[in-house]
């Protein structure tokens, strides 16, 4: 008879460990399931991001490209405008300096070294060398979100034709007589 107990409370002892072990293993393969789901949303997210950094510069950097092309005099209303284009291109390379990869960060840090030099008067608009640094930006952007160097033809420089010239806005002259 108290072998019989014996055994069922030897029996009962190694249930109860096999179930706590399970139980402690269960949460450990759950836990580490949720942490590698975060970790994966994680850099989703930060793919995301900069895909989204990628294309506000992007864009205004080819924005500031127009201010820069079609505002060359020293009025104080185009300075005013190549100033904000210039701040604008670089609140976004801001974001790309902060997540993007080392390479897009050179290559955007190139642009803004560009768009620089002619907003401040150091020298003048070269177009040539504006096309070659923001495709480099290009480049390198898409490098490091696919890592590959070329999707496809139809995306290379030389297959764009140059876009036609743009006609110089027209300021209203100012009234300065009185009336």
């Amino acid at each position: 008879m108290w072998e019989s107990i014996l055994l069922t409370l030897t029996g009962g002892a190694v249930a109860a460990g096999a179930g706590v072990l399970t139980a402690l293993m269960q949460a450990r393969h759950a836990t580490r399931l949720r942490r590698e789901q975060r970790e994966h949303e994680d850099r989703y997210r930060l793919y995301q991001d900069r895909v989204d950094a990628y294309i506000a510069f992007q864009t205004l950097a080819s924005k500031a490209r127009r201010v820069l092309q079609d505002f060359t005099d020293d009025t104080p209303e185009d300075d005013a405008e190549r100033r904000e284009a210039r701040n604008a291109a670089h609140l976004a390379f801001i974001k790309v300096a902060l997540i993007g990869g080392a390479e897009v960060v050179a290559a955007g840090r190139q642009m803004m070294i560009t768009i620089d030099a002619v907003t401040y008067g150091r020298e003048p608009y070269d177009s040539e060398r504006y096309r070659t640094v923001l495709s480099g930006f290009r480049a390198a952007a898409r490098h490091d979100l696919t890592g590959q160097d070329d999707l496809a033809s139809i995306v290379a420089d030389g297959d764009w034709p140059a876009p036609p010239p743009r006609p110089r806005p027209v300021r209203p002259a100012s009234n300065t007589a009185g009336g």
